[in-house]
């Protein structure tokens, strides 16, 4: 697995991180991003925030302390915009959404959540099986949010083990060759630590995901 470095500046490096990888070393998981990171640079590389390992996506690292804390203050702050792809079980019903029922923390403290859900494309394997293409963008940034958000509304994302249904994440195993949760880190703005002029970076989900997208029928919204 190889990362796709997708900005870098003596501030800070963007990288696409594939499912599978995890942030930083853990015991027992195999490869993650910072050390890749750290191969290729010179100097400190700082994780801002983190992505679960089995979800694609973009991830920021800092280059020094002082430009890490300051983006860890922006996500902390919630000043920062994050647009996810996710592909769900069944069909999304009641065209966009915002999600705000309050999620539990680690400690069991009740914390108030909100998910903005906007659908993009549907797939029909009938009689048996169906699914939706999902563009989310989370306001706040508990802890698995948006998986307990969607299966909170009975369309948990395909091929997650911890929240997903089995026998929909068997299908798209068998089907699509895909083990493990179809949600992908697609967009993040914010302002640059040193500069402070909004910064966009984009980025397309791994293949196994697109693969699954070329089946769906784009969802045409008014």
């Amino acid at each position: 697995m190889k990362i796709r470095i997708l900005y870098e500046d003596d501030e800070l490096i963007a990288v696409h991180k594939p499912a599978g990888m995890t942030i930083y070393p853990e015991a027992g998981a195999g490869a993650d991003v910072q050390t890749q990171l750290k191969q290729r640079f010179r100097g400190a590389i700082l994780p801002v925030h983190r992505l679960d390992r089995g979800t694609c996506g973009i991830v920021v690292f800092a280059r020094e302390v002082q430009w890490a804390q300051k983006l860890q203050r922006l996500f902390l702050k919630r000043q920062t915009a994050k647009v996810y792809w996710a592909v769900v079980g069944g069909e999304w019903e009641g065209g966009a959404r915002t999600l705000r029922e309050p999620l539990r923390s680690k400690e069991g403290e009740e914390q108030s959540a909100v998910t903005r859900v906007r659908p993009r494309g549907v797939y029909r394997a009938k009689p048996d099986f169906s699914a939706s293409w999902l563009e989310i963008e989370p306001e706040t940034g508990r802890f698995h949010q948006i998986r307990k958000h969607l299966k909170g509304v009975g369309s948990p994302i395909l091929g997650d083990p911890q929240y997903g249904k089995k026998p929909w994440n068997e299908w798209v195993a068998r089907h699509w060759r895909v083990s493990r949760p179809l949600l992908s880190a697609v967009g993040l703005e914010f302002q640059h630590p040193r500069t402070l002029r909004p910064l966009r970076l984009e980025s397309q989900p791994d293949p196994d995901f697109l693969r699954a997208l070329q089946l769906f029928e784009m969802i045409q919204i008014n």
